[in-house]
């Protein structure tokens, strides 16, 4: 292993803190192998810059702006530094504190493509969704087979499943996607997961009930997002009384068909936890 490769490893190791990362920017402007170097030193420093301005202050716009400017002219050569990217076509890196934080893709990649990447890079979010043109029996062969074939997913601290994975209405799909979800060994360090957009629908609630009483992450996780389905007064009992939405300390169910009863019936539940 090169010192490069060594101090990269560092950060991938220690994925939320900040130190290794300041010591690969000074590594990459002491050694580098050309302008694509000298920029991502100071990507990285700006961006941490940035994660540490509190939200409203006037000099974190003009932080992140340069930020996103040096990203702009050579990000696609940083994801090309990681070995296996070019396998991740209709996937996207987002980057935060100057690596890459998350991987937006489509199901059937994450699935084929194995693990590498997720060894290669500090990913803590993962955003998954089918992809054009795929169908219904091609998703449910996914579905069954993801157990054996999905990577470790252990750093991960955010998971949202994108529309199609089963969820636009109920049956087979809907509970195998809520079970991966649920049951996934190496998710077990999930703070956020995210249902939102899906169609979910009352019965889906009955079907999420179920999987959450074995969900392997539901000690640390914090936030469930149910926002903009098509959850109503019957769902919002059924979630009023799942035993293991106590431990979750934010419940999003905005963008639902919640009629006043409902709202009232969740707000003296889940009291400031649930955001209608």
């Amino acid at each position: 292993m090169t010192e490069r490769e060594a101090l990269y490893a560092a950060v991938r190791a220690e994925p939320e803190a900040d130190a290794p990362r300041l010591v690969y920017a000074d590594w990459l402007e002491e050694h580098p192998r050309g302008d694509a170097d000298t920029a991502r030193a100071t990507f990285i420093r700006l961006e941490i810059e940035a994660e540490n301005l509190p939200a409203d202050s006037p000099d974190r716009g003009r932080v992140e702006l340069a930020a996103a400017k040096l990203f702009n002219h050579f990000g696609e050569a940083w994801n090309h530094e990681l070995p296996t990217w070019d396998e991740w076509y209709d996937s996207t890196l987002v980057y935060r504190r100057g690596f890459p934080d998350e991987l937006r893709t489509v199901f059937r990649k994450l699935v084929y493509s194995g693990g590498k990447l997720f060894e290669e890079a500090p990913i803590r979010a993962l955003s998954v969704r089918t992809g054009r043109g795929q169908l219904l029996p091609w998703r449910d062969t996914l579905l069954q087979s993801v157990g054996g074939q999905l990577p470790n997913l252990s750093r991960l601290r955010s998971l949202w499943v994108g529309p199609g994975l089963g969820l636009n209405g109920t049956g087979d799909g809907v509970r195998r996607t809520f079970q991966m979800a649920a049951t996934y060994p190496s998710l077990e360090n999930l703070e956020r997961l995210s249902f939102a957009g899906n169609g979910v629908d009352d019965d889906s609630v009955l079907l999420l009930d179920r999987s959450l009483r074995d969900a392997v992450f539901l000690g640390p996780l914090e936030e469930l997002d149910l926002s903009d389905n098509n959850i109503r007064a019957a769902g919002a009992t059924t979630l009023s009384v799942v035993p293991s939405l106590s431990r979750v300390r934010r419940l999003i169910l905005s963008g639902n068909p919640l009629t006043d009863y409902a709202r009232k019936m969740l707000r003296n539940h889940f009291g400031e936890r649930v955001v209608l």
